[in-house]
């Protein structure tokens, strides 16, 4: 699976912050971007498949993170 990706973190408002992935096109201002809070079972590299099916056929880049409290997310 060949995609690019950046690690991102996200603070929420109360200051939670949200780890996750940012799976992007070579230029990805031209795409829409889905968010998929993914992390109830499994971890972040569990969804590689489906990650790479919403990247690639729907042609979205795809930010990915875990809920509070789950993976790295705090």
């Amino acid at each position: 699976m060949d995609m690019l990706y950046q690690d991102v973190s996200i603070t929420t408002e109360d200051g939670c912050i949200l780890k996750g992935w940012f799976v992007h096109h070579k230029y990805p201002k031209t795409k829409k971007t889905v968010v998929y809070l993914h992390e109830n079972a499994g971890n972040i590299g569990f969804r590689l498949g489906f990650i790479s099916m919403m990247h690639n056929y729907l042609d979205v880049n795809v930010i990915i993170v875990g809920y509070r409290g789950f993976g790295h997310s705090t």
